[in-house]
């Protein structure tokens, strides 16, 4: 599981701002070149900059939920076949080179059924344009 590994994803890892989660106490896994964080919240960015180039970042979530239901690059969702999620680990398939945002749309299941009956009984009653709030 996971994607190749290049020889430039052994540089320094990027500058790291974060909503939504921490850096992990110990916060990176060299072994598995991964960055370590704990969730906060079921919405989280990470704010990516690179020093010079970011292959393929790996992040471990300590207490994301199981479902992780989308990965936003730059404002534009990222297609599933960029990126794996197994629960805990998220593996992209991305070579960046300039600052970018990447926001996680981290749901349990219960939470985001609940999420779309809500949506689907506000459609019903008119509220066409209703937005839920997932926070």
């Amino acid at each position: 599981m996971g994607f190749g590994v290049s020889g430039l994803s052994r540089l320094p890892p990027p500058r790291l701002p974060l909503t939504g989660a921490r850096l992990e106490s110990e916060s990176s896994a060299p072994e598995r070149r991964a960055i370590k964080l704990v969730a906060e919240a079921p919405l989280i960015t990470i704010t990516l900059h690179p020093a010079t180039v970011c292959v393929n970042p790996v992040f471990e979530i300590r207490n994301a939920p199981a479902r992780l239901s989308q990965v936003i690059l730059n404002d534009s969702p990222l297609p599933h076949h960029e990126w794996e999620w197994d629960d805990r680990t998220l593996w992209l398939n991305l070579t960046l080179r300039e600052p970018s945002s990447i926001l996680l749309a981290l749901f349990d299941a219960r939470r985001q059924e609940t999420l779309i009956w809500l949506g689907k009984r506000l459609r019903q009653h008119g509220f066409d344009n209703a937005a839920v709030d997932v926070g």
